[in-house]
């Protein structure tokens, strides 16, 4: 993803884009003999707190997904480990300061 990845990094948003893609350092894909690109398991320790900034921009989600785009069709593997890394890490956010009670009377 460093390729596009340079040519955009002047645009809205780049800002928050630029960490985001470096939390993903520890995404690891693998080549098979036969060339195809395989995901690896996805680490339990896999922060997506700065993708999840991104997600919530609009500039830095329309970069992001420039840079997706951008790759291979061939590479589609990179684009499904990068949606479950961040679907398990979003599961394991904490969300008690988003919960309220409420009685019934």
């Amino acid at each position: 993803m460093r390729e596009p990845w340079e040519d955009l990094s002047d645009q809205p948003g780049a800002a928050l884009v630029e960490p985001a893609i470096s939390e993903c350092k520890d995404l690891t894909l693998r080549f098979l003999p036969d060339g195809s690109l395989w995901p690896a398991a996805v680490p339990a320790s896999f922060s997506c707190r700065g993708l999840d900034e991104v997600l919530g921009d609009d500039d830095a989600a329309s970069l992001l997904e420039l840079c997706l785009g951008d790759l291979d069709p061939q590479r589609w593997a990179a684009r499904s480990l990068l949606a479950h890394a961040v679907s398990a890490a979003r599961s394991r956010l904490p969300i008690g300061d988003k919960l309220s009670m409420s009685y019934l009377d």
